[in-house]
Formats: C-alpha cells, sequence, structure tokens
C-alpha cells in the first residue's frame, strides 16, 4: 500500500475568470522512472530542438514549430524552403564569379629619371638585290633567275609535296572551311607572292642573306644621344633574314650571338636623346616582281625580346623624315610543331632553317591539312596556352608618329655633297631627287613616364564572403552567431545521442544475470 509521500504530485494553479482551480497529478515514483526510461531521451531531444526554436535568430523556424494550425505550419514550411532554395541559388552564382576570378586594370604614372632604351629593327621592302643579274654565272644569280622564272610561269604551281601525303595523319573531313584558302580561287598576284615566299624558305639562309640589302650600304649615317653609331660591330648591331623582308637589322638587341649584352639607356626626352638613322633604301636594285611598294618597315620592341615587323611594325616612306616618339607601358613556336607533327611540314613564314620541310602553298592535301592545324589552334585544342602561357610582366611601347619631307628641296643639293663627300657614292642615278631613296628616322622618348597598367583581382575572398553574409541575412537571416547557435544544437544533440548509448549499455548490463 502506497502513502501519500510515497507519491510524487505535481500541482498547477489556473485562474479563469476570478475562479481559482487547482489541478493534481498524483504519480508513483515507479511509473516516473518507467516512463523516463522508456521515452525520457525522446524528450529530451524534444525540448532541445523546441528551446533551440524559441530562441533561434534564423528567420521562419519558430513559426514553423510553435504555430497551431497545420495551414499556417505549411505556409511557413514551403516559405523557408524557398528562400532556401534562393540562397542556394544565389550562393552557387558567388561561388561560380569567385572562381571565375574576375580581374580589374588600374592605370598609374611612374616618373622615371632613365629608361632602357628599346629594340629598334628595320626592314627594307626589297628582300633580295637585283645586282645579281649583272654578276654572270654564279650560284646567287642562278637562284634569282629561278625566282623570277618561278614568278612568270609558275614552276612550283605543281609542287605535290610528297612528304604530306605520305606522313600527314589527318582526315580530310576534319578540316575547317574557315581557314582553308583554294589555290584556284586565289588570286594571281597573292599566289605568286605565296609562291615565292616558299621558294625562298627552303634555299640557304645564307646565300639568301648574301643576296638582300646590306647594312653598309643602307645605314648611311647613325647616332645615338649625339654619338656616332654606325660602326656595326662596336655598338652590337644584330641582323636576321625575314622571310618577307630579306636582311633586317636590330639596333640595341640585348644580346650578340645569344650572348646577353649591356642595354642601352636614355636619360632624357626628345629626338636628340634617342637614334638617329639615315637609310639608303635603294630603289634601284629593287625586284619589280618581288616588291611592289618601297620604304622599309621600323618595328620598337623590348630590348631581348624577337622582332615582329611584320605583325607590329610600321611602314616608312622615303623622303620623308619620320619622327616615332615613344612612351613606356607596362602591362607561335607552338603552331610550327603541331603543323610538322600533323602535317609532316610547317609554314613558310617559320624559321625552318634546314630542320624541317617547307609545306607548299599550291597543294590541296596540303592546304588542307593546315587548315585543320589552324581551325585546333584557333580552338585551343593544341594545348599551346599551356606551353606557352602570356607573360606575368609585358613592357609595350606606345609610338606616336610623325612626318616631314626630307631632305627639302633647297637643302638636296646640299646633302647630295654630303653623300658623295662621305659615303663616295652618288645614290640616283636615273631618276632626278634623292628623296626616292633616302629616308631619315627617329627614335626617341617623348617623356620619361612610365604607364604603368597591372591587373589585380576585382572579387577576392573578403567580398565573396561578405555577398554570401547579405544573401544569408536575406533570404533566412543568418549571421555568424545563427550559426553557432545551430553549432550549439548539433552539439547537444550528439551528446545526447551518446548519452542514450551509455544508458543503453548500463541497462543490458544491469539485467544480465551474475
Amino acid at each position: 500500500m502506497q502513502t501519500i509521500s510515497d507519491v510524487s504530485v505535481d500541482a498547477e494553479v489556473v485562474i479563469t475568470s476570478g475562479q481559482f482551480m487547482m489541478r493534481v497529478d498524483m504519480e508513483a515514483p515507479e511509473a516516473k522512472q518507467e516512463d523516463e526510461k522508456a521515452g525520457g531521451t525522446k524528450s529530451n531531444f524534444t525540448s532541445v530542438i523546441r528551446e533551440f526554436c524559441d530562441s533561434t535568430t534564423a528567420h521562419g523556424l519558430g513559426r514553423i514549430y510553435f504555430v497551431s494550425y497545420w495551414v499556417r505550419k505549411v505556409f511557413w514550411s514551403l516559405l523557408f524552403i524557398g528562400a532556401v532554395t534562393m540562397l542556394c541559388i544565389q550562393v552557387h552564382a558567388l561561388f561560380d564569379k569567385y572562381r571565375r576570378r574576375p580581374l580589374t586594370t588600374l592605370v598609374t604614372v611612374k616618373a622615371e629619371t632613365s629608361l632602357e632604351f628599346p629594340a629598334v629593327t628595320f626592314c627594307n621592302f626589297n628582300a633580295l638585290k637585283n645586282f645579281t643579274f649583272q654578276k654572270g654565272d654564279t650560284e646567287l644569280t642562278q637562284i634569282v633567275q629561278q625566282l623570277q622564272a618561278q614568278n612568270s610561269s609558275k614552276v612550283l604551281g605543281n609542287d605535290t609535296s610528297e612528304e604530306v601525303s605520305e606522313t600527314s595523319n589527318t582526315d580530310d573531313t576534319e578540316w575547317s572551311q574557315e581557314d582553308f584558302q583554294d589555290p584556284e580561287e586565289l588570286d594571281s598576284r597573292y599566289q605568286s607572292g605565296e609562291e615565292m615566299s616558299v621558294f625562298l624558305a627552303k634555299e640557304d639562309v645564307q646565300i639568301l642573306t648574301l643576296l638582300g640589302h646590306q647594312f653598309s650600304d643602307m645605314v648611311m649615317s647613325c647616332t645615338f644621344r649625339g654619338m656616332s653609331c654606325r660602326n656595326y660591330t662596336t655598338w652590337n648591331w644584330t641582323s636576321f633574314w625575314h622571310y618577307k623582308y630579306g636582311n633586317c637589322f636590330v639596333f640595341n638587341g640585348g644580346q650578340v650571338n645569344g650572348v646577353p649584352v649591356d642595354i642601352l639607356r636614355s636619360n632624357n626626352p626628345g629626338p636628340s636623346e634617342g637614334l638617329n638613322l639615315e637609310i639608303n633604301i635603294d630603289q634601284e636594285e629593287y625586284i619589280g616582281q618581288l616588291t611592289p611598294q618601297a620604304g622599309i618597315r621600323v618595328d620598337i620592341s623590348k630590348a631581348g625580346e624577337m622582332p615582329f615587323p611584320l605583325e607590329k611594325g610600321v611602314s616608312l616612306a622615303p623622303g620623308y623624315a619620320t619622327m616615332l616618339g615613344l612612351r613606356k607601358a607596362c602591362k607561335e613556336s607552338c603552331l610550327a610543331y603541331n603543323q610538322f607533327d600533323k602535317c609532316g611540314c610547317v609554314e613558310y613564314r617559320f624559321p625552318a632553317e634546314g630542320l624541317f620541310n617547307i609545306c607548299s602553298v599550291t597543294n590541296i592535301k596540303t592546304l588542307k591539312c593546315l587548315s585543320e592545324v589552324q581551325n585546333l589552334y584557333k580552338n585551343n585544342k593544341l594545348n599551346c596556352t599551356q606551353s606557352c602561357p602570356p607573360p606575368c610582366r609585358l613592357e609595350e611601347f606606345k609610338i606616336s608618329s610623325s612626318f616631314a619631307t626630307w631632305p627639302s628641296q633647297n637643302y638636296e643639293k646640299y646633302y647630295q655633297d654630303i653623300v658623295i663627300e662621305n659615303y663616295k657614292k652618288l645614290l640616283i642615278t636615273k631618276s632626278g631627287s634623292h628623296r626616292k631613296n633616302v629616308l631619315k628616322l627617329q627614335v626617341f622618348f617623348e617623356d620619361l613616364d612610365v604607364e604603368v597598367v597591372s591587373e589585380q583581382r576585382s572579387y577576392e575572398l573578403v567580398n565573396f564572403v561578405s555577398d554570401i553574409g547579405g544573401q544569408l541575412g536575406l533570404w533566412i537571416g543568418f549571421s555568424v552567431l545563427t550559426l553557432a547557435e545551430f553549432l550549439e544544437l548539433l552539439i547537444l544533440l550528439c551528446h545526447l545521442a551518446v548519452k542514450k548509448c551509455f544508458k543503453r549499455n548500463e541497462t543490458s548490463e544491469s539485467y544480465r544475470p551474475s
């Protein structure tokens, strides 16, 4: 028999409409203990979640848990799910933006007291001199005669390029129509120029160098910062053979025969502190079929870098003094190897130097193969961007040009006397003006300011985290402290789960027979 002392009493006092009511729940301790054993842990889980929903700063969870009508529960549940969905979409978009690493451009101007002078490359438009026709039966004469015969009769038009048909591993259906040029549809003059370029590319560069315009004949006067620089060796002039322009000469190239040399510097702006050249293009030695225009091609590049006069150069006409003012700004061999690998030859514009076969420009199979390689290169399928990544630091020169007639009408007769006295030659024998053959080039810095164009990431990790915080606050009212609340909830639930496992083990051991 239980006494009143053995019974736990739970009393609840309710005052309603001025009436006093008391509800007394009496439960035996044994029964309460059994309930705690059976469902106490569940009640603890429920109470933890209930307490969390009641106190959390996250929006919507309290409404879902505590509203009494199921319609309102469903309504708030759908709103919360929709908000979480929009949050996920926005965070995914932000992550994509962060992963793309967008850049912003920053332009600053930095004043310098001295700047490295650039490499100046010039080439005559005429690649080969016409004088070899007057030399008799020599090897050089034969080459030029073959060149002229080829231009008139297209003796190379039937070249089948056997190495391509034997070694090419391409499919005729894979070439790109956009990059393919049918030889039969090309302009005859353009086709002749292409065939001559192929012809020259197959010849020995040393022999072709002798055929071209020479430094001593072209450079009549050279001064740098007022000092004479006409001595080819003393001033470290270098030269190379260009497939389009023949002999090209480089001033201040930064290296001689692969050995680095001192780079010249400019301490003051203005024409007198730069490079001044007087050049004789010698039009009387032009080959008409080879060169429809007269003048030189000039490329300005950083000392030590490869010049590209055809792609990046500027053209200068005879009879003018051209001033190129500079402002300094800091900001394809892969294709050739792939051409040789797939087609067995390379285009004439790449320096083969006897190591590679030169592709024919009249063979259809060859052109389709080159077209396929060009299409792969254009679509970045040759991995050339990985093997030749862009430099982290790029130095360029902004060029502004101005022109004036040179020599002037009244100065020309004095200039002729100077030329004869200093160079022992008369430039013009068939025409009446020196302006058909000579030009003046001045290269100098306009100022010593360096325009630094830099790129920096415009969307850093701090921006990414900040935007995520904004999206969390907008859609579900989350903050860092809210995340701490969820972390606390997780820890409490894990603690209860572990505690439940320990209680089960203790219960099973207590009922184990001794």
